[in-house]
């Protein structure tokens, strides 16, 4: 016998169970196909038969109805899933808005039989723009997994889906080596996603006109950026033409690169901003940002509520350089520093501490906005 039979997961995803969270903000029961799914492989959406791999009551066929109501989408509703080497084959969801929801949970029902890996995986991903995929759940080498009845499973998703305009969720199967066991596949239902409303905006600052008592040292500017810097062989990238929203930011000189030149640290400051009577505060701006990396170059963002001590919320990482192609939507807990403060300020900064240092465009921001209860 190639290996020993695997336990089931019964327990393990007990511990899975769902927990008394944020009211539900989509919900797909399949009573009906949904539109903009897709599928691969033997991937199926209908009435399961009960058939598959029922062997001596050791392994469980596919159930003969949804968790709730008919239909399910599963693999092979009318059996087990080939065991000829191939995948991975998808079932992947229609964009789902999560716009304004914070800390996500993916909810659903599965019953699942699977052989495991490296012979067969069973895979469920996450992804915000349908390219770049999040894992939350891989089977484990060496453990079968034997659903008997309906799992509620919950996950969190909130790293990948919070905020985010275009989640796509999607469960996988894959045959990747020969010898694999013939079993009755995934089959789910009620697919769910759970999240907090997120808090209003409280202070917005869109940079339509330049801000009164704001602060700027070195080569930081307000105005149009000019498209200019160190584009090389499109491997860097150089400042926008205009904002995210509107024409103005503020960056780093709006006509080039950062200065090579040691010095700093050069601060962009705001004016105090009065968060009396807010609590979990966030800091949301739009940030386009190409830089070296310390300790040639630091990249900074820091809190005040008196404007004499500083936390930081973002400093670039040794050893990674910075390189965004296109505007990124930032989102920090400042609430520590932040929650029922009269006087807040956001400082954005840059030093060029050793020479050497590569030159880049350097900093861009727009849309500076607090948020909280």
């Amino acid at each position: 016998m190639r290996r020993a039979c695997g336990l089931a997961l019964a327990a393990l995803i007990s511990a899975c169970a769902l927990s008394l969270r944020a009211a539900d903000f989509y919900s797909e029961p399949l009573d009906t196909q949904p539109a903009g799914w897709t599928t691969a492989g033997q991937w199926v959406f209908g009435v399961p038969q009960g058939m598959g791999s029922a062997v001596a009551g050791q392994y469980y066929a596919d159930p003969t109805s949804g968790c709730t109501g008919t239909n399910v989408y599963g693999v092979n509703l009318a059996g087990d899933y080939s065991t000829a080497i191939g995948g991975p084959h998808w079932l992947t969801t229609a964009p789902i808005n999560c716009t304004g929801k914070t800390d996500v949970h993916l909810k659903f029902a599965r019953r699942l039989n699977s052989d495991y890996p490296n012979y067969v995986h069973a895979v469920v991903a996450v992804s915000n723009n349908g390219t770049t995929w999040t894992e939350v759940f891989h089977n484990q080498s060496g453990v079968t997994i034997y659903d008997s009845a309906w799992q509620q499973l919950d996950y969190n998703i909130s790293s990948v889906a919070d905020n985010q305009a275009a989640v796509r969720i999607r469960w996988g199967y894959q045959v990747s080596s020969s010898g694999a066991w013939s079993r009755s596949g995934w089959n789910i239902d009620d697919i769910r996603l759970a999240g907090d409303s997120a808090a209003a905006d409280f202070y917005s600052e869109s940079l339509n006109t330049q801000p009164a008592g704001w602060t700027t040292a070195g080569q930081w500017a307000f105005g149009v950026p000019q498209g200019m810097g160190s584009a090389a062989a499109g491997q860097y990238y150089a400042d926008p033409t205009a904002g995210c929203t509107g024409t103005n930011v503020y960056g780093v000189n709006l006509a080039g690169d950062y200065s090579t030149a040691i010095g700093g640290p050069y601060w962009l400051t705001t004016a105090p901003i009065n968060c009396t009577g807010k609590i979990n505060v966030r800091l949301k701006f739009a940030r386009r940002l190409n830089t070296d990396y310390p300790n040639y170059v630091h990249a900074v963002v820091a809190v005040s509520r008196d404007g004499t001590t500083w936390t930081e919320v973002f400093h670039n990482q040794s050893g990674v350089t910075i390189y965004d192609s296109a505007w990124q939507q930032l989102d920090y807990n400042i609430s520590s520093v932040a929650d029922n403060q009269a006087a807040v300020r956001i400082r954005w900064g840059y030093q060029v501490s050793s020479s050497g240092a590569w030159s880049r465009s350097g900093w861009n921001i727009d849309d500076i906005r607090l948020a909280g209860d």
